[in-house]
């Protein structure tokens, strides 16, 4: 199954923005999470070519899309959602924060084994298919609300 179209735009959004980061990641932590803050200063391209400037995502902004973030998938009717809500708090979440027309989103990779990914906490895991194992949203801080929420094919 081919990696979906967003995620691919997050493959050459932030290849780039991990190997020439302005600032190193932020490692952040909380009940039942763990991940790191991709921080950049360059706009950079998105969705359709658009360049779009990038903001600083906060161990709060974090803590808020977290907090809220199971009552979110519970209300999915993904298929895949069965198989990442007994296995949430395994994932490991990579965040970046991208403004699309004017909103400050977060974008959050999620992928389950990180021990698989030697440099996830510096460079953006990117797999083709994996299912349920890695899915993606963004989440709008201003309103807490989720958006463009995918989950990866299956081979």
């Amino acid at each position: 199954m081919r990696i979906t179209m967003w995620l691919m735009l997050f493959v050459l959004t932030l290849s780039p923005l991990a190997m020439a980061q302005t600032a190193d990641p932020i490692s952040v932590s909380g009940e039942g999470y763990v991940g790191v803050i991709f921080l950049d200063s360059r706009p950079y391209e998105w969705d359709s070519g658009q360049v779009v400037p990038v903001w600083e995502v906060t161990a709060d902004d974090v803590a808020t899309l977290e907090a809220a973030l199971p009552a979110f998938l519970a209300g999915s009717d993904h298929p895949g959602i069965d198989s990442i809500m007994p296995r949430l708090a395994e994932y490991a979440r990579q965040y970046v924060g991208v403004e699309i027309d004017g909103e400050q989103r977060v974008f959050v990779n999620f992928f389950c084994d990180p021990d698989r990914f030697e440099n996830w906490r510096s460079e953006p895991v990117v797999v083709d298919d994996g299912g349920a194992c890695y899915f993606q949203l963004e989440f709008v801080p201003a309103t807490g609300a989720f958006v463009r929420f995918t989950v990866n094919g299956v081979a």
